[in-house]
Formats: C-alpha cells, structure tokens, sequence
C-alpha cells in the first residue's frame, strides 16, 4: 500500500497485511546511518480500535453527558474496513448498551464505559473506568458535594467550608475554563493550623502540566509563589490571620499570566514540573486545593469560582460563561473576509453546556465559509472561519 507510518513512542500500529519496512536512522555532523528490518504482517479477521480517548476524572450522576466517538476496524482480504463501535456501561453491576452516545449515570460509584467492535464470532472492546458522583444534579444541588477527598465540607449562606485535619487536598469534581480562571476564597481565622495553601491547576489531557500557587504563611503577611519558586510575593496582608480579608487568583491561559491582586501580574514560562509551559489544552483545566504542614484543624471558604457563588443555594441561578477567542471587528467592504472566531462556553456546575453558533447574510440565509462549511448549528465551534461579503 505504501503507506508510511509516524511512529510514537516506539510503537505503530499495522493497518493493512504485507511486508514493512523498519527503518532506523542516526545521524551526526559526519553522515547518516541508516537499518532497515523487514517484518511480515499477516491478514487477520479480529477487529480493533487504536482510538484514544480523555474522558473526565468524574462524572455527575443524572447529568447527561454525549460520549465521544471512537473509530473501530475490521479487516478484509488484509485492508481495513472502519466500523463504528458499540457502547455500554456497566453499573451497580448491570450492564447496559446505549442507542446512541448519550449517557446519564443513574447511580454513584465506580462506572465502566465499554466500546466495542465486533466482527462475526470476534470482538475487540476498550474499557474506560470513571468516578461518578451524586452532587444532587437535576434535583436539589449540594454545593459542597463538589468538592471531593479526606475532608469535611460544609455550606453556609455565603460560602462552602473545606476543613482538614491533616494535609489534605480538595479535588473540583469538574472541569474548568482557565481562559480567565478566577477563585475568591477566604482562610478560616480560627482555623488557620497549617503553614501553606497551594492551589493547583492540572492540563485535562496532558496530566503532567500543573501550575502551583502557593500561599505561604509568615510572622505578619501572607507570600505568595508559583511552581514552587523561592522569590515569592507579599499579599500585603495576613491571609491566614485576618477575619475579614478574603483573595482572589486569577489565571489568564491566553497569556500565561497569573495575579493575586490585579496589580502583580506574572508571566509563567515553565510548568510544576520545570518544563517550557505553552498553556493549558483547550483553556480547560482541573482545580485542587491542599493544606500543607497541618498542625491542627484547618479551615478554607470558597466564596466563588468563575464567577459561580458557593453556598447553600439549591439550584444553579448563574448562566455559563461564553467566550469569544479573538473576534473580528471594523467596518468591512463588499468582497472582504469575515474572521469568524473560534469560541466555547463552561458552566461550573453544569458540564452538560451546549454551544452553537450560526452566521447570515443580509437576506437571513445561512453563510457558507470560504472553505465550504454550512454556518449552521451544526458548524465546529472551536474552530475558525473565514467568510467573504458579498451582500450588503
């Protein structure tokens, strides 16, 4: 077939049957020296699927989430013929095939999520494993149900309480934009037994790329530090001492940028782990919160995320946050190209947040793109587009 393949990581997967050729190359300032292994691959009638896929470290109970699609294979007379794969799920120990990709966890626990391809007799299936949790979804929210790990939670009329008593960390349970990412929270006065706060960010795909910020307790005022860097940066006041002064974080991924008072801004050049950081995959990330060196009880209030108050309230009142990457503007002529922008939308609470976007002309048609794309609800939004003006 002639078919050449990009290896990753030492390994690549044979699509259709016949020799490969193996070719290994080294190369210095002098010359290049190349081997070549030769390696038959047989037909073969088991079907496959080389997909991978990211899905969330957890999912909300009754929350209807659309699962990914995943290509699978079977092969004839050594060629491979695509195959789009079945799903079920397995939970409270029944298992089920949904008609479509459409999928509610009805109870919490452990869920498997199975797609499977089959051809005759024979079968290929991938297991995906994920956390489902009850945070009364569709019901009566639970705002402090959010909040996962070794620690109690509890919501008032203006805030959730993280208490430790130990060093121990408080998992988001969902994911978040960081585009402009911003948590206002408040150390607990009389619960301040412990000597920093770090607040983590973490790449949804690339689970390696994590930001630190860590608040650090001192004899008066409060130093703040990223990626554990020994320069640090005085708040200016005494967070874990003070009973009325709460903070704000704010993270911006377009530049890299992160501020404790709107006024420092600094720009993050590598990640957790001293790697070059280029932002975070599709401005989403996970957020934590740990306690370190506790000596005792140890309180945290979270007043809001991305603008999403916590507290007792039982019903989600706030609309997502729709974002608009780098949007064209200016007056244009008859002829010019239109930028349309790449945008997404996030709600804290709610992952199930749909977004749609179409573009008319001035007689109310639906445009098409300069490269043939219908402008339609059904067009990518995270893509963009460019469409010429032809009407006025």
């Amino acid at each position: 077939q002639n078919v050449e393949y990009q290896v990753k990581d030492r390994v690549f997967v044979p699509m259709y049957a016949g020799e490969y050729e193996l070719v290994y190359e080294c190369s210095d300032y002098v010359e290049t020296t190349t081997k070549i292994i030769n390696l038959m691959v047989e037909t073969t009638d088991c079907p496959t699927i080389i997909d991978e896929m990211e899905l969330p470290d957890y999912l909300l109970k009754n929350c209807i989430y659309r699962l990914p699609e995943m290509k699978g294979y079977v092969f004839e007379d050594g060629k491979p013929i695509e195959k789009q794969p079945s799903i079920s799920v397995l939970e409270n120990g029944k298992s089920r095939v949904l008609p479509n990709n459409y999928f509610a966890p009805q109870t919490a626990g452990e869920v498997t999520i199975r797609y499977t391809v089959e051809n005759g007799d024979k079968s290929y299936s991938k297991d995906f494993i994920v956390n489902v949790v009850d945070v009364g979804y569709s019901e009566r929210i639970a705002m402090e149900k959010y909040f996962l790990g070794n620690i109690q939670t509890e919501a008032t009329s203006r805030y959730v309480q993280l208490t430790a008593e130990g060093e121990e960390t408080a998992y988001f349970s969902t994911r978040l934009q960081v585009y402009e990412f911003q948590s206002k929270m408040q150390i607990d006065a009389e619960k301040n037994d412990f000597e920093a706060l770090t607040v983590k960010l973490q790449d949804t795909v690339n689970k390696d790329v994590s930001l630190a910020f860590r608040f650090i307790k001192g004899d008066k005022s409060t130093q703040f530090s990223v990626n554990g860097d020994k320069f640090t940066y005085a708040l200016g006041y005494d967070a874990f001492r003070s009973t009325v002064e709460s903070f704000v974080l704010n993270y911006y991924n377009a530049t890299r940028q992160v501020t404790f008072d709107e006024t420092t801004f600094i720009t993050i050049e590598k990640d957790e782990n001293g790697k070059p950081f280029n932002g975070f995959t599709d401005n989403v990330a996970h957020i934590s919160y740990t306690f370190e060196n506790v000596s005792g009880e140890s309180g945290l209030r979270i007043y809001q995320i991305n603008g999403q108050p916590f507290n007792n309230g039982v019903v989600d009142k706030i609309e997502p946050q729709l974002f608009i990457m780098d949007r064209d503007s200016g007056l244009k002529k008859l002829g010019d190209q239109l930028y349309i922008s790449p945008s997404f939308a996030f709600d804290v609470l709610d992952p199930n947040t749909d977004l749609s976007f179409a573009v008319y002309d001035p007689d109310g048609n639906v445009c098409i793109s300069d490269d043939g794309v219908l402008l339609d609800a059904s067009a990518d939004t995270t893509r963009s587009y460019l469409v010429t003006a032809k009407k006025m």
